[in-house]
């Protein structure tokens, strides 16, 4: 009784040159599927396909092109948001000069912090003092525990009996 001789060995490099073929023509027909005209209330999206050569292999390739068009009444929205946009940017260009000198002399008689130093200096009161401010904001704090404690049961949770 003989041993039987083993099949061939497969020829990997064949099958990697297929596989890699049948890849690049599946790429191919899925640039040309997911690249569809598309046209909306507002205008038209299309592509467009070049034949070009890969500077980095010297293959043929397909270069795309990206077109969209705007519908005319989208297209003057466009241009006048834009229009807009650009005017309020020089406004505001224009006075950034102005901000810088307003930023420049200390301010008198705010209420930001460090106004009571400046006052001092100045030689006048600060509009609010800390006293002031203090009972500003409880004053605050009783309101908003009024508001909540008009219902009792649902809102202020930890006034309810059954609450622990």
């Amino acid at each position: 009784m003989g041993k039987k001789s083993a099949p061939p060995a497969p020829d990997y490099t064949k099958a990697a040159e297929a596989t890699s073929q049948s890849n690049q023509e599946a790429q191919t027909r899925a640039d040309w599927a997911n690249r569809p005209t598309i046209n909306t209330p507002w205008g038209q999206q299309s592509w467009q396909a070049t034949a070009g050569i890969d500077p980095a292999t010297g293959q043929r390739v397909t270069n795309w092109t990206q077109n969209t068009q705007v519908n005319p009444l989208a297209q003057s929205t466009l241009d006048a948001t834009m229009q807009v946009d650009r005017d309020k940017a020089l406004l505001a260009q224009s006075m950034m000069g102005r901000a810088a000198d307003a930023t420049a002399q200390p301010s008198i008689g705010t209420t930001s912090r460090g106004t009571a130093s400046r006052c001092k200096l100045a030689g006048c009161r600060p509009s609010r003092s800390a006293a002031q401010a203090r009972a500003s904001r409880r004053a605050w704090a009783a309101r908003q525990r009024a508001w909540w404690c008009r219902w009792p049961a649902c809102a202020a949770p930890w006034r309810s009996p059954g609450w622990r």
